[in-house]
C-alpha cells in the first residue's frame, strides 16, 4: 500500500475511498495487470512466425514484464496470505491462462515438425515452474536479475523441449545480425550526409539496432577505460548504460544552465540518425550533471567541470523489457563516407563479440570511513545557522557533512547493491574519465518533462524506519505529526510551486504529504506538476529551482552564503541537478543526493539536514547519519 500511495502521489485515505479494504485493490491490480500482459503478449505473438517463436515471445514477454513490476510479481508468484479466497482464485488463473498459451504454442510447434512430440501439457506446467522459482529468487534476493536470467533460461526451456542447438544459436545470433544488416547508405541519409560535410559540417552518424538482453553493468565492464554512465529507476521503462564520447559539452558555472541549453540543442542538430528509424522512446540524450554552486574544485572534483553532459559514442537503452544499442559516429568534413556501412556493422561485431562480464558483487574494503567534520564542529555549524534562523535572517539552511573511504571502490558493483537495497530511486553514474566517478541513488526529482507536462517532488523531513511494522508505522505517523518536519517540507513546497509558476498554465500540488518510504528511512513527499507553457525548456525550469530548499535554504541567496561560511568541504555535484537531457527540450534531472564521489583513490560521500529555528544538532547529525548509511554500505559491495 506504501508503494502504491507514493507512485500515485496520493494518500492512503484516498486510496481507501475508492478501495475499503486491500483484497479489493489487489484485485482490482490484479486485472489491470492481466489486461496489460495480455497485450504485450497478443502483441509479440503478432510479430512471431512459428510455434517456436511464439512460445520464446510469451516466455520473453511474462518475465520482462514481471521484471518491471517487483512487488506484483511478489503478490501473483506467491501465495499472498491474508487476502482471501477470491484473490488467491485470480492469482492461480494467471498462472493457468500462461500455461494455456505455453501449451497452445509448443502444441503448434509439434505440429510444425520443429520439435519431437511431447506431452505439451506437463512441459508447459514445467516451464511455468521454472519461471516462477526464477523470478521468486529474484523477488526474495534480488539474483538473478530478469535481463540475466531470461537468456539463461530461455535456452534452458527451449532445449528441454527438443528446440535443436543450432536453432537456438541461430536465433539469438539473429537478433543482432538482421539489425547489423540493414543498409546505411539509402540515397536520402547518404546524399544529405554528403552535403552536410561538403559544407564544412561535423556530423554525428547516429545508428539504432536491437539487442540481446543483457545486464547493463556487465555492460559497462566493456568500456576499457572509456568514460562511462548508467541512469536507471525501478518505476520507469527506461533505463541506459553507455561509454565513450561522440561529443561533450562543458560549461562555466556563471552561465552553466545557459550554455548547456544552447550547446546540447547544436549538439543534436549535428546528429544523423541512419538505418532503420528507431522506437521514439530510443531517441539522442546527453548525460551529465552540474556543480551545486560556483566554487573551487579540491582533488576529489578536479574531472568534474561546473557543468558537464555527454553524447556517448556506445548507448544501451533499455524500454519495457526491449534493448537497443545506439552507436554515435563523429565525422569531420572531408571524412571518407565511401566505407562509413563497412565501420558501423564492424564496430557493432566487436561489441557483440566482447564477453559479457554480469558484475557479481564481491566483498570490498573493510576500512573505516573518515569524518571530515567532527560531532563537535558540526553541532557548532548547527548552532550558528539555528541563532541566525531565530534573529530572523533566514527560515532554513541545509548543511551538509561528508565522509571519505581512503581506497579505491568499484562504483558497478556499488549501484548493483543499491538496486538490490535502495530500490524506487533514481540510481545514476557519471564517470567522464577513467576511475573518477559520481554516482548513487536519490529519491528526489527536480524537474521531469515531456514537453506538455512538468514534474517535481518535494522532499523534505526525515525519520527512520521501524524495526517491524507497528514501530515503522508508528514513526511514519510521528514524522507526519511532527510541527518541526511539516514546516520544514512546506517550505520547500511553496517554492518549489513558487518557481514553477512562470512555466507552467497552473501548479497543482498534493495538499498532504506522504510517507516516501526507503530502506532505512522514511521522508515526507509531495508530487508537484503543471502542465507546461509552449516552448518552456527543461533547463530554463532547472536554472529556476535549483536549489530547491531541499538542498539549499530560504532565501536562497543568504542561504548559500551561511553554507558557503560553515561548510569545510567543496559540495561539488552533490545536491546539484543530474540526469538527461533529449533534442525536444525534454528530460529528467534529479537531486544528486545518497552519492558519493570517487578518484581513484579515495571515495568522498555527502549528506545533508535541513536546519530550522528548533533543530537539535545531535538529531541533525543523526539524521545525516541515516542518510549515509545507503551508500556506506553499497560501498562495501
Amino acid at each position: 500500500m506504501d508503494e502504491i500511495v507514493a507512485e500515485s502521489s496520493s494518500s492512503k485515505g484516498s486510496l481507501y475511498s475508492h478501495f475499503p479494504g486491500k483484497q479489493q485493490m489487489f484485485l482490482a491490480i490484479v486485472e489491470e495487470f492481466v489486461a496489460g500482459l495480455q497485450e504485450r503478449l497478443d502483441a509479440a505473438i503478432a510479430e512471431s512466425h512459428d510455434g517456436v517463436e511464439r512460445v520464446e515471445a510469451a516466455l520473453r514477454v511474462c518475465m520482462e514484464t514481471f521484471g518491471q513490476h517487483r512487488s506484483l510479481a511478489k503478490i501473483l508468484l506467491v501465495q499472498a496470505l491474508g487476502l482471501g479466497a477470491a484473490f488467491e482464485h485470480k492469482r492461480l488463473e494467471v498462472h493457468r491462462r500462461f500455461i494455456r498459451v505455453i501449451k497452445s504454442y509448443l502444441d503448434q510447434a509439434v505440429d510444425e515438425g520443429a520439435i519431437p512430440p511431447l506431452d505439451t501439457q506437463v512441459a508447459a506446467h514445467a516451464w511455468m515452474g521454472a519461471l516462477n522459482e526464477v523470478v521468486i529468487q529474484w523477488v526474495h534476493t534480488g539474483e538473478p536479475a530478469p535481463e540475466r536470467a531470461l537468456p539463461a533460461l530461455r535456452n534452458i526451456l527451449l532445449r528441454s523441449v527438443g528446440v535443436s542447438e543450432q536453432r537456438i544459436n541461430r536465433r539469438e545470433a539473429a537478433k543482432v545480425e538482421s539489425a547489423t544488416a540493414v543498409q546505411l547508405e539509402r540515397p536520402a541519409q547518404l546524399a544529405a550526409l554528403h552535403a552536410r560535410l561538403a559544407a564544412g559540417e561535423t556530423v554525428i552518424v547516429s545508428r539504432t539496432v536491437p539487442w540481446p538482453a543483457v545486464s547493463l553493468t556487465g555492460f559497462l565492464r566493456k568500456a576499457g577505460g572509456l568514460p562511462r554512465l548508467y541512469w536507471s529507476h525501478a518505476g520507469n521503462p527506461l533505463a541506459f548504460a553507455g561509454f565513450g564520447e561522440a561529443a561533450r559539452v562543458v560549461a562555466p558555472a556563471s552561465t552553466a544552465f545557459d550554455t548547456v541549453r544552447s550547446a546540447s540543442a547544436a549538439v543534436f542538430a549535428r546528429i544523423l540518425s541512419t538505418g532503420e528509424q528507431p522506437p521514439a522512446q530510443v531517441q539522442p540524450r546527453l548525460f551529465g550533471g552540474f556543480a551545486f554552486r560556483e566554487e573551487v574544485a579540491d582533488e576529489m572534483w578536479t574531472a568534474f567541470p561546473a557543468a558537464c553532459f555527454v553524447l556517448p559514442q556506445v548507448l544501451l537503452t533499455r524500454h519495457q523489457g526491449k534493448v537497443w544499442l545506439t552507436l554515435n559516429m563523429c565525422l569531420q568534413p572531408g571524412s571518407d563516407v565511401q566505407h562509413l556501412e563497412e565501420r558501423v556493422v564492424a564496430e557493432l561485431e566487436r561489441l557483440r563479440a566482447l564477453p559479457d562480464d554480469p558484475a557479481v558483487l564481491v566483498p570490498g574494503p573493510a576500512t573505516a570511513a573518515v569524518a571530515l567534520q567532527t560531532q563537535a564542529q558540526w553541532a557548532a555549524s548547527v548552532r550558528i545557522a539555528t541563532a541566525q534562523i531565530r534573529a530572523g535572517e533566514l527560515q532554513k539552511v541545509v548543511l551538509a557533512r561528508a565522509l571519505e573511504l581512503p581506497h579505491a571502490i568499484d562504483p558497478l558493483a556499488a549501484l548493483i547493491h543499491l538496486k538490490q537495497h535502495y530500490a524506487g530511486t533514481y540510481r545514476y553514474l557519471i564517470e567522464p574519465e577513467a576511475g573518477c566517478a559520481f554516482f548513487g541513488a536519490t529519491p528526489e526529482l527536480l524537474v521531469q518533462s515531456d514537453g506538455h507536462v512538468l514534474r517535481s517532488t518535494a522532499l523534505a523531513g526525515s525519520i527512520r524506519r521501524g524495526v517491524d511494522a507497528a514501530e515503522d508505522a508508528a514513526l511514519g505517523r510521528e514524522l507526519l505529526a511532527s510541527a518541526k518536519d511539516r514546516g520544514e517540507h512546506e517550505l520547500v513546497v511553496r517554492d518549489i510551486c513558487s518557481q514553477l509558476q512562470p512555466f507552467v498554465k497552473t501548479v497543482a500540488a498534493a495538499q498532504e504529504p506522504n510517507l516516501r518510504r526507503l530502506s532505512n528511512i522514511q521522508h515526507l513527499q509531495t508530487a508537484i506538476e503543471g502542465e507546461a507553457l509552449a516552448g518552456v525548456d527543461l533547463l530554463a525550469v532547472a536554472a529556476a529551482l535549483h536549489p530547491t530548499p531541499a538542498l539549499g535554504g530560504v532565501p536562497r541567496v543568504q542561504a548559500l552564503k551561511l553554507l558557503a561560511e560553515l561548510e569545510p568541504t567543496g559540495r561539488g555535484w552533490f545536491g546539484a541537478p543530474v540526469g538527461w537531457l533529449d533534442a525536444n527540450g525534454g528530460g529528467l534531472l534529479a537531486v544528486a543526493i545518497r552519492c558519493a564521489v570517487t578518484n581513484g583513490t579515495t571515495a568522498r560521500l555527502y549528506a545533508g539536514a535541513g536546519i530550522v529555528a528548533d533543530s537539535d544538532p545531535e538529531r541533525e547529525w543523526n539524521e545525516t547519519e541515516l542518510k549515509l548509511r545507503p551508500m556506506l554500505d553499497a560501498l562495501s559491495a
